[in-house]
């Protein structure tokens, strides 16, 4: 019995490890690739111009949102942030299998393949004038659980057209390498999860204005996170917290966030899962030229198994309680299972 107990926790220390280990490789790497200097968005800006005044010499209270804001909302580590906490961390309740499902999958390597869309409306105020973008995107995952972890990758693909900026678009695609082990204890009434990711992201930006030119930004960076989940017959809620850490070779630099969440899983069967989620961001980044803005995503999410291994997960997520910027987005999701 001795041997039993030794064995099973030098398995669950060897998996917790490995997650942690994942995140601290990437925070290394960030830190130190990625290091080169980068011209200033001031130094592009005529020193008399209105834009220059208020942006560059510390009145940025009345420019509204600010550019170095863009990255951490709607930009890469926006998004890359945004995407491990509502799918690894605060994951939303899925379908549960049918019984002739389940048995045939006994002995089988359960492997997945997630593709997703999303379409997201941003209004922001910019020194006086409203601004907006659409953004047309979607993600593709794949994974593989072994045993009690399951290791995967999710693949980004943004498009931003802006009204009235001065830019004209941003094409931004990247990959987010995960690991995420679980553990339940009491008796399975609850689950410990403990993720870890590393991710990167490139964006080609398309100005306007030809006198400044078009850009490129690389942006790596990882983190941890870890929730509980109570497993209930109806009621599934999950509560959780994350920190990540990313570095790019624009103006910013380093990016330090933090976001804390919980969703209510509602199982109105036991293959429709209703979930409703809220998660509250801690942007502890510091800018030159703008403040930190801490703000809420709250959503709602329906999935449905519409066949032997196959779900589909509709879901609508609003930004709110952030100064000069609004979010609209809705998306559509789906599973296979091989």
């Amino acid at each position: 019995m001795s041997k039993l107990k030794l064995s099973f926790k030098n398995y669950h220390n060897k998996y917790i490890c490995c997650v942690l280990f994942v995140s601290m490789i990437c925070i290394t790497v960030a830190n130190v690739c990625y290091s080169q200097d980068f011209p200033d968005f001031c130094d592009m800006l005529n020193p008399n111009s209105d834009v220059y005044a208020t942006y560059c010499e510390g009145d940025y209270d009345d420019s509204g949102f600010s550019p170095e804001l863009f990255s951490s909302t709607v930009g890469s580590v926006g998004r890359t942030t945004s995407l491990v906490n509502q799918y690894l961390v605060v994951e939303t309740a899925k379908p549960r299998p049918r019984s002739s499902d389940a048995a045939t999958r006994i002995g089988k390597m359960p492997n997945s393949i997630g593709p997703s869309l999303r379409y997201e409306d941003v209004t922001f105020e910019h020194f006086g004038k409203d601004e907006n973008a659409d953004i047309y995107g979607g993600t593709l995952g794949f994974a593989v659980d072994r045993d009690r972890t399951t290791y995967g990758i999710m693949i980004p693909y943004d498009h931003m057209s802006f009204d009235d900026s001065g830019i004209d678009s941003v094409d931004q695609f990247g990959g987010i390498l995960y690991a995420k082990h679980r553990i339940p204890f009491d008796q399975n009434r609850y689950t410990l999860n403990l993720i870890g990711n590393a991710n990167y992201m490139y964006s080609d930006v398309d100005v306007k204005s030809s006198e400044y030119g078009d850009d490129e930004v690389n942006t790596i960076g990882g983190g941890a996170g870890v929730s509980i989940t109570k497993n209930g017959d109806v009621f599934v809620p999950t509560l959780g917290a994350s920190y990540q850490y990313n570095h790019d070779d624009g103006d910013t630099g380093d990016y330090h966030t933090v976001k804390t969440g919980v969703n209510a899983g509602i199982y109105l069967t036991q293959q429709l899962p209703l979930n409703i989620y809220g998660i509250y961001t801690m942007d502890l980044t510091d800018y030159e030229h703008a403040d930190e803005e801490n703000f809420w995503d709250l959503g709602v999410e329906l999935a449905y198994q519409i066949s032997t291994g196959m779900e589909l997960s509709v879901g609508y997520k609003k930004v709110l309680d952030y100064d000069d910027f609004e979010s609209d987005q809705i998306y559509l999701g789906s599973v296979w299972y091989f």
